[in-house]
């Protein structure tokens, strides 16, 4: 289903007119209009995110997009880190994809 189709489906729900999510989302109408019928397919993350919000739904919702419940609580506590915490993270990952890629290449164990 796309944004569109999503956006209209949502609207419709909630017994609103375009104008009316227009003016809630601080968009035109014709905006809207235009995102509903998949004429706009390129949404700026603002936008998709006044109007997930004029609708009473999260941007997850609103994009389509179905985190696994444990992935969605790892997004939430790096969102609440600081740079540091971030960094930290990020070479924690890098490390478990340099283990991967040594195991697949059949180098064996990397000794963390």
């Amino acid at each position: 289903m796309s944004l569109g189709s999503r956006v209209r489906e949502l609207r419709d729900r909630k017994g609103m007119t375009q104008r009316e999510l227009g003016e809630l989302a601080g968009v035109r109408q014709s905006h809207i209009s235009l995102i509903e019928n998949d004429k706009r397919p390129n949404v700026t993350a603002l936008v998709a995110a006044d109007i997930a919000r004029a609708l009473g739904v999260s941007l997850e919702h609103l994009l389509g997009l179905h985190l696994d419940p444990e992935l969605r609580w790892m997004f939430d506590q790096i969102e609440m880190m600081g740079a540091e915490e971030r960094e930290l993270v990020r070479f924690a990952i890098e490390m478990v994809l340099a283990r991967r890629e040594a195991r697949s290449q059949g180098e064996g164990e990397t000794g963390f």
